[in-house]
């Protein structure tokens, strides 16, 4: 498998990627579940693919028994309602697409989770999107295998649980009122604890991309402008806490 993906990695005039090239890769990367960042438009680059999100849906079913999938709403900052079955995520067609086939939906009113498969937050605080009992530290805890299928750049939303147990100076932990509707009729008033910036930032991703490589932390199987990344949330969180810790500044500088 790793010999296909090196000859075709070195073949700088292939144009369109092969139909198994999504395949070989989930062969490699066996996991139970796994978290997914996804760009559809960059998978109509593999050949053959007409409609990218049943393609990469059914790649995916046919490797993991459980798919994450973000279902992100940061319009109830301002709305201050959210429905567990109703209310798009907003950023992606990949995460848009994805709330008709999701099984399961965490009830964070902000960054929620959409999943297909069997996995209990139960015990999980909802309201506290990235606090040391939230869903997104139990899959940190789990350490779950993440993967950015076809994204313009590292995406890791886990180093928000980074940022908020560290306590950086750049942001500062805020509480959202409102209503949380679990289906069409129960609902119920939430305060929901997320971050907000104090100034103007972005990560650092082009440090956190070749650190993470060096340390043996990210794998790359990109191939002619189509990104693809795989990593461990928990081996992840560990390197860049450990980091944050040693710098507050770490992630931004």
């Amino acid at each position: 498998m790793r010999s296909f993906l090196k000859r075709l990695f070195n073949n700088k005039k292939i144009k369109i990627l092969p139909k198994d090239f999504l395949s070989k890769i989930f062969s490699l990367e066996k996991a139970k579940g796994v978290f997914v960042h996804a760009g559809l438009s960059k998978i109509r680059c593999i050949e053959g693919v007409s409609d990218p999100y049943a393609y990469l849906l059914n790649e995916l079913e046919r490797n993991y028994k459980i798919i994450f999938v973000p279902g992100f709403t940061p319009s109830f900052r301002n709305s201050g309602i959210f429905h567990k079955k109703y209310s798009k995520p907003e950023y992606g067609m990949w995460s848009k697409l994805f709330l008709k086939d999701s099984e399961q939906r965490t009830m964070d009113a902000i960054h929620s989770i959409q999943v297909k498969g069997d996995y209990d937050f139960s015990s999980c605080n909802h309201q506290d999107s990235f606090g040391s009992n939230s869903c997104f530290n139990k899959l940190i805890k789990d350490n779950i295998l993440v993967a950015d299928i076809g994204t313009d750049d590292f995406v890791c939303t886990f180093i928000h649980v980074v940022e908020c147990l560290n306590k950086v100076p750049y942001i500062y932990i805020s509480e959202v009122d409102g209503v949380v509707y679990s289906d069409d009729i129960f609902f119920y008033s939430v305060k929901q604890v997320n971050y907000e910036p104090k100034i103007d930032y972005r990560w650092n991703r082009n440090k956190l991309v070749r650190e993470l490589k060096n340390n043996g932390l990210l794998r790359d199987y990109s191939a002619n402008g189509f990104l693809v990344y795989f990593f461990n949330a928990g081996d992840v969180f560990k390197f860049l806490d450990k980091k944050v810790k040693e710098n507050s500044w770490y992630l931004v500088i």
